[in-house]
């Protein structure tokens, strides 16, 4: 399998780069990545959680 792998990971790049399907679930790995440190925190200002709070429902909401 060594030899072919180049070919096999040139070929992998090209399909995982024209499916939308994969493109949506690197997309959404992404967001949770980005919100998985700032989960850790929660602040203390009503009105900062509360917007942080909508944003993530906007973003979930959107992505059904």
């Amino acid at each position: 399998m060594k030899p072919f792998e180049p070919q096999l990971l040139k070929l992998h790049d090209e399909r995982i780069a024209k499916d939308p399907e994969f493109q949506y679930i690197a997309k959404d790995i992404a967001h949770f990545n980005s919100l998985k440190d700032k989960r850790n925190i929660a602040s203390l200002n009503y009105a900062q959680r509360e917007k942080e709070n909508n944003e993530d429902d906007a973003t979930r909401l959107g992505a059904d």
